[in-house]
């Protein structure tokens, strides 16, 4: 179908006449006809991948405007500061993303459309030729999911939308591209009203010292109150410090008392024992002289020398 197109195309080129016109439209229909029923499901995979690129782009610009802005952004998350610009947003937001959300529904609900047969019979086909809407004898793909890139989609969706406005497929039902052009527009348009948004929230900040001075006041209040806390807690946690140290000192005194007293029992009791030790030396000594003076005298009466 594609080398009998190129063919029909190139003798229009050559020969410019009403019939070779006619039949080059035709086969034009039957190619964006098959290319919508099989690229669709494509199509929408693409559109998710862009959205995902999207949003990381977004999440890495308002990185970049937090990191600009400095303190300002994080003082307004801590003290719940909002301006009205920024609520007006994110309503806008929440209404944009809405009504992708009613264009993806749509899209599902054109494609189940185009999936059951007797559907497609733009300008006066036939349900019953065989050449509509019949996904069996359908090309395959002009391009691969995996493989595509977003310059690529982007390029193939400005040639599809021209194609169609050269040959009257304008309606969504016929080029599935045109959506995913719109939707790309209005994502465009979102990303620029957000970041109109941001700047604005960032000029009111810079604008309005009284705020600014005002979060910064209460921050370093907060600040002295947390380090006034710190400091009655380390003051508290050294008088319980000192008390501790009081009742181990008492205790240590307590001891050194009985071991005074230990001392003194004991040097008692060694100068007793060192009296009894001399008593008991004199006592023997004592009897030691006794025992001599009875030996003397037994001897003495041996000897005769005294009266009986």
């Amino acid at each position: 179908m594609l080398q009998h197109c190129s063919s029909s195309s190139s003798s229009s080129k050559t020969n410019i006449s009403i019939a070779a016109a006619a039949h080059l439209q035709q086969c034009m229909q039957q190619l964006l006809l098959s290319a919508a029923v099989v690229s669709l499901p494509q199509s929408i995979c693409m559109l998710q991948q862009q959205q995902q690129q999207q949003q990381q782009q977004q999440q890495q610009q308002r990185q970049q405007q937090i990191s600009a802005l400095g303190g300002r952004t994080l003082l307004q998350a801590a003290w719940g500061i909002a301006p009205h610009n920024e609520i007006k947003q994110q309503q806008q937001q929440q209404q944009l993303q809405q009504q992708q959300q009613q264009q993806q529904q749509q899209q599902q609900q054109h494609h189940r459309g185009l999936q059951q047969p007797g559907v497609c019979t733009p300008y006066g086909l036939s349900s019953s030729s065989t050449s509509c809407c019949n996904i069996r004898s359908a090309p395959q793909p002009l391009y691969h999911p995996k493989a595509a890139a977003a310059p690529a989609a982007a390029a193939a969706a400005a040639a599809a939308a021209a194609a169609s406005s050269s040959w009257g497929f304008s309606s969504p039902s016929c080029w599935p591209f045109a959506a995913a052009a719109a939707q790309k527009q209005q994502q465009q348009q979102q990303q620029q009203q957000q970041q109109q948004g941001e700047l604005g929230v960032s000029a009111e900040w810079q604008l309005d010292p009284t705020s600014t001075a005002a979060a910064t006041t209460a921050a370093t209040a907060a600040t002295a109150a947390a380090a006034a806390a710190a400091a009655a807690a380390e003051l508290a946690a050294i008088d319980h410090t000192c008390r501790q140290a009081e009742s181990l000192c008492a205790l240590l005194a307590e001891n050194l008392l009985l071991q005074e007293e230990a001392a003194a029992a004991a040097a008692t009791a060694a100068t007793a024992a060192a009296t009894a030790t001399a008593a008991a030396e004199t006592h023997r000594s004592r009897h030691q002289q006794q025992q001599q003076v009875l030996l003397l005298l037994l001897l003495l009466q041996q000897q005769h020398l005294l009266p009986r």
